[in-house]
């Protein structure tokens, strides 16, 4: 829907909500300050937003939360919850991040990924292509099946994902690839991790 220009506050009232789904809403700029109170959500779809400024408060209090799509990384007023902050979502199977333009990305930010263990799909997209955002120290959970990066910004997924760790065996997983300037999808996976299918 194209004349949505922001979502009132009032939607934090319907506490039964279980889908608050505003997918392509182009010219969306705002969402309520603090969903908090929307405890039954399942799924919290905001991806191809591209004018959202920022992010509500509360999302990692939504502890039904199965699937966040289009969650922003953008500066610390904009964005009020860091990734980390979301780990306490033990059901989310589903995650797709956009690192916006502005972003302020925190030292370690995405390494807290590996803690996901629902996560089965992650997406990850860039707003910017400055070369600055591709060296974001990605560690992936064990359970992730399907990994899509869109507009990445850097030549080679190493500068981007860092070693898993002993304990977080990794088996295979389909790769998805979209936009952006890589050259070398090389990367290290420890006990014979590999790409199970690229795209």
């Amino acid at each position: 829907m194209s004349r949505i220009f922001e979502v009132p506050s009032s939607i934090a009232e319907l506490e039964k909500l279980l889908i608050l789904d505003v997918k392509a809403c182009h010219n969306l700029e705002r969402l309520p300050d603090d969903i908090s109170s929307m405890k039954s959500l399942t799924h919290l779809i905001m991806s191809d937003c591209c004018l959202l400024e920022g992010m509500p408060k509360g999302i990692e209090k939504l502890s039904n939360l199965e699937v966040l799509k289009g969650f922003l990384i953008s500066t610390s007023e904009k964005t009020p919850c860091e990734i980390s902050d979301l780990v306490n979502l033990r059901k989310l199977r589903r995650l797709s991040i956009r690192i916006g333009s502005e972003a302020m990305i925190r030292d370690g930010e995405f390494e807290s990924l590996r803690f996901f263990f629902a996560l089965k799909h992650l997406k990850i997209s860039w707003s910017v292509s400055d070369p600055k955002y591709d060296k974001i120290n990605v560690v992936l959970p064990s359970s992730l099946r399907k990994l899509h990066l869109e507009c990445f910004p850097g030549k080679s997924l190493e500068e981007c994902f860092m070693p898993l760790l002993p304990r977080f065996v990794f088996i295979s997983m389909e790769l998805k690839i979209t936009g952006g300037k890589l050259e070398s999808m090389k990367v290290d996976f420890p006990y014979g991790g590999v790409w199970n299918h690229c795209v």
